[in-house]
């Protein structure tokens, strides 16, 4: 997943709890590079089945994104001002 580079254009990523802090961490800086570099639409859907809780650490950390929509156990997150 490191060595992965998004495709252009529009994406939805979708993730279920997949990773451990460092390698989420890891994800989303891809991915906010990813984005800066160009006029790329990105949107990110996290779902724990126990509690998004557990990722809150990272997830807070993202200041580029922005929740759309969320409950205890997803969240939705866009680019701020691209909501």
């Amino acid at each position: 997943m490191l060595n992965y580079s998004p495709p252009s254009g529009p994406i939805v990523c979708f993730m279920c709890n997949p990773f451990d802090e460092t390698t989420l961490r890891a994800v989303f800086n891809i991915w906010r590079l990813w984005y800066q570099d160009g006029e790329r639409e990105i949107r990110i859907l996290y779902l724990n089945m126990r509690n998004i809780a557990e990722a809150a650490k990272v997830l807070g950390e993202q200041d580029w994104l922005a929740p759309v929509a969320r409950n205890k156990r997803f969240v939705v997150l866009a680019p701020k001002g691209r909501m």
